[in-house]
């Protein structure tokens, strides 16, 4: 089986000035997806993290905004579950392992300084059912700037009144992808 790339050209949502490009590889057993990406215009100390959609979901940023609007969780990668008590709709605990990829890396002050506030991103993460997902699987990637500092060891909420979407981008094969 030969090993899978893919690209995506993430650009900002709400003239955040963030842009990306995220690259996908997943291994040739189909056991891993590593991830990696540069990013520019975060920040100084702002915490950012990237989460990926399934196959329905889009990376429309320019208005009018298709819906349900860019990077929104479609429901394939875990299951939205309505609670008619409160109103609310509640996540599948499977689905935010599932989309969650995880932080962008950087010096915030020495970025600013140096690299125009550029950060990186590098992950390896299994694709079992429990806490991945395979290429195939996919379809848009988000970075989500945090609007609380993240503290280790503690639970993360990543449902967008905590992470607020800043850009997203379609996934696709190399070959395919504009450049911006």
């Amino acid at each position: 089986m030969p090993i899978k790339t893919a690209i995506a050209n993430l650009r900002p949502f709400n003239n955040s000035g963030i842009y990306a490009t995220m690259r996908f590889m997943e291994s040739a057993d189909g056991q891993f997806l590593t991830v990696s990406g540069t990013a520019t215009g975060m920040q100084t100390f702002g915490q950012y993290v990237s989460l990926v959609y399934g196959l329905q979901s889009n990376a429309d940023v320019d208005p009018p905004l298709t819906g349900p609007g860019p990077c929104v969780d479609d429901g394939t990668l875990g299951l939205l579950i309505p609670d008619d008590v409160r109103g609310d709709i509640l996540f599948d605990p499977t689905a935010m392992p599932r989309m969650f990829l995880g932080a962008w890396r950087g010096s915030g002050l020495l970025g600013s300084v140096v690299g125009g506030r550029s950060r990186t991103f590098f992950v390896t993460k299994p694709t079992n059912l429990l806490v991945g997902t395979r290429l195939n699987q996919i379809k848009t990637v988000s970075i989500r700037q945090g609007a609380v500092p993240l503290l280790p060891d503690v639970t993360i909420d990543l449902r967008p009144q905590a992470f607020s979407l800043v850009a997203c981008g379609e996934i696709g094969p190399i070959d395919n992808i504009p450049q911006p």
